[in-house]
């Protein structure tokens, strides 16, 4: 059975537009929880490596706003929508104080047409909403929903990215119980690729006891793709019982970040909470009062560009 299509429309008093450059990522999420100072750590520090794994079990869902516009800038405009309730409503009574909180809210490239009063609602809605969509439910506690662009202006954000160019270490603690099949595969992966492996004395590491056996000093990548198939061989190292650490020398620890910088950003991030949406804004957070409850986000196709759908269950 097809899903019931919601009778809503856009409040055009809280449409608001943003400009993001070079990144047209958008977290979604509870307010309180996607402005918390640790998961900010999370998403800035990962957002260029292995991001979808590290937020998979956070509250937070993922999308983006972007169309084919060659020089890595998009404008896009967040549309709240008002759901009618009861019929013969008229406009006046729904907007009326804004005592009618959204109940859900598209975020799409300005560029992509759509008819404001039902956002062509009837004509797409379970295109927006099928099975082929990615789709993530996020729960919202605090009364408020957040959008924050990836591509955001904020002023003390302490947190480094980290990414596929920035050096790395290969360090071998243990060959586990399948020593052999270990080995066989570092010395395999080592002849068809450029990098300068040590493996002279591997055999001995278990023997001599060493806390640590680097195998790769100071490698970078030139580009994702390799990178990310050094990561699966590192994986595939770890399922044959191998202990090793793949590591990015650029990377910090929430811990080693200095107190005063952290002290900084929980402060801009304390006032951001508070602070109204600005009608027009540069990578600036979005947000939003609605009812507490579990909201669908989906990431779909809007004609030419992407865009993303949240709709309260």
């Amino acid at each position: 059975m097809k899903k019931k299509i919601p009778n809503i429309l856009a409040n055009q008093k809280h449409v608001v537009s943003n400009f993001l450059y070079k990144n047209d990522g958008l977290i979604i999420g509870d307010t309180e929880q996607v402005l918390d100072i640790k998961n900010q750590y999370i998403i800035n520090t990962y957002q260029f490596v292995d991001f979808h794994n590290r937020i998979k079990n956070l509250n937070l869902a993922y999308g983006t706003v972007s169309a084919d516009t060659y020089d890595g800038c998009n404008d896009f405009s967040y549309y709240p929508f008002i759901e009618i309730k009861r019929k013969g409503s008229g406009l006046n009574d729904i907007f009326k104080k804004n005592n009618h909180l959204p109940c859900g809210f598209f975020c799409i490239h300005d560029w992509e047409y759509v008819n404001r009063r039902n956002f062509d609602f009837y004509d797409s809605f379970h295109k927006y909403t099928n099975k082929c969509n990615p789709k993530k439910t996020i729960k919202v506690s605090s009364g408020s929903i957040c959008i924050f662009p990836l591509s955001n202006n904020l002023q003390f954000n302490p947190f480094r990215s980290i990414d596929f160019a920035n050096k790395h270490d290969l360090n071998l603690f243990s060959l586990g119980k399948n020593k052999k099949k270990v080995i066989d595969k570092i010395k395999k992966f080592a002849n068809k690729t450029a990098f300068k492996f040590k493996i002279k004395g591997l055999n001995k590491i278990d023997k001599d006891n060493q806390k640590k056996y680097n195998l790769l000093k100071s490698v970078s990548f030139n580009a994702n793709w390799k990178f990310q198939e050094f990561e699966d061989f590192v994986q595939e190292l770890k399922k044959s019982g191998a202990n090793l650490e793949f590591k990015n020398q650029s990377f910090k620890s929430f811990e080693e970040y200095d107190n005063e910088e952290l002290r900084l950003f929980q402060k801009e991030l304390d006032l951001l909470k508070k602070q109204k949406n600005k009608k027009k804004g540069d990578g600036d957070i979005i947000k939003c009062h609605v009812e507490n409850g579990m909201y669908d986000v989906y990431h779909t196709d809007v004609g030419s560009s992407t865009g993303v759908l949240v709709l309260k269950k």
